[in-house]
């Protein structure tokens, strides 16, 4: 196991917030550069943005949480 060291923590803090800062100011400027591109181009980056936004989805499946012998519920 790992030993924690205490002089990274505050580090590791400040460069999370630094990329914070950064990421938002980027966000403001993002309709701009959407604008911008070409449409395959556009629909690109809103893909690989949609990773980061919305969780992925699982197959559902039959089984799961539902009977396999629908006959006896008609």
């Amino acid at each position: 196991m790992r030993k924690t060291n205490s002089k990274q923590t505050p580090l590791t803090l400040d460069l999370r917030d630094r990329l914070k800062s950064i990421v938002e100011s980027e966000l403001e400027g993002l309709p701009q550069l959407l604008d911008r591109l070409e449409g395959k181009e556009r629909l690109d980056v809103i893909l690989k943005l949609m990773q980061l936004v919305l969780p992925k989805s699982k197959p559902v499946h039959h089984s799961e949480n539902e009977p396999t012998n629908w006959s006896s519920f008609v």
